[in-house]
């Protein structure tokens, strides 16, 4: 199963067309395997079919639980944005154990690590994208859970986001008088 948002999916900068085709260049060159698109932010939940392959709109999803429970059902979440400050889709994906395929913009690269989190597609291309999705799923799942969940473990722990942000809010207070 690969996994996509598709909130944005008007605004040409979260690279909705090109995430579409990659996954469809994936399906296409899996020999022996069958994938199934999800489908997270659209409206209504709908089952169809796109570049031929399978697609599963599962609408919105809000409830923590759930979104968590989308992530773990995917083998890979497909992260198509070509401008990302961050990436938190990427972050909640690799803190549910799910390696990403993005492409290498912005604060992308800074939570998507090659081998580590997922695969970076360096060109903005359907087809690098595809690659890079490609090398994320010729590995075991249970690899990338482990290391997806070392890596939140590790830079963005539980708490320390709050307790930055604390520290950061008081210096400007201070600095104000």
């Amino acid at each position: 199963v690969l996994l996509a948002a598709q909130g944005g999916r008007k605004n040409p900068h979260k690279g909705w067309a090109k995430g579409m085709e990659a996954a469809a260049a994936v399906a296409r060159g899996a020999a022996g395997r069958k994938f199934r698109l999800h489908l997270v932010g659209a409206d209504g939940a709908r089952e169809g079919e796109a570049g031929g392959l399978a697609t599963r709109s599962l609408g919105y999803v809000t409830e923590p639980a759930r979104v968590a429970d989308c992530y773990a059902a995917c083998d890979l979440m497909l992260f198509p944005s070509e401008a990302e400050p961050l990436g938190l889709v990427a972050l909640e994906a690799a803190a549910c154990g799910r390696p990403v395929a993005a492409f290498a913009t912005g604060g992308v690269p800074e939570i998507v690590r090659e081998g580590e989190t997922g695969a970076l597609a360096r060109a903005h291309t359907p087809e690098a994208l595809a690659e890079a999705a490609r090398r994320v799923l010729a590995a075991p799942t249970e690899d990338w859970t482990a290391r997806c969940a070392a890596f939140v473990a590790r830079e963005h722990p539980a708490g320390r986001c709050a307790r930055e942000h604390r520290t950061l809010y008081a210096r400007v207070l201070a600095a104000r008088g």
